[in-house]
């Protein structure tokens, strides 16, 4: 890689042309689910662990995109 391929990538995803599959984002106290789900290989995607989910007014507990 050279920095302007770096460059590039950061371009496209700023400009919302390159987006990443998030296959679920989970609480930090549900770390060892995701963990379990990524050895498992029952993801597409990026598992995303979040320590502030569940802790901010009115969010759920865990969410799964929608394919």
């Amino acid at each position: 890689w050279q920095r302007q391929d770096l460059l590039d990538v950061l371009e496209l995803v700023r400009s919302q042309r390159l987006k990443p599959i998030i296959d679920g984002i989970h609480p930090l106290d549900r770390a060892n689910e995701a963990f379990r789900t990524l050895e498992q290989r029952k993801v597409f995607g990026k598992v995303v662990v979040d320590p502030w989910l569940g802790k901010r007014a009115g969010e759920p507990d865990s969410r799964r995109d929608q394919r």
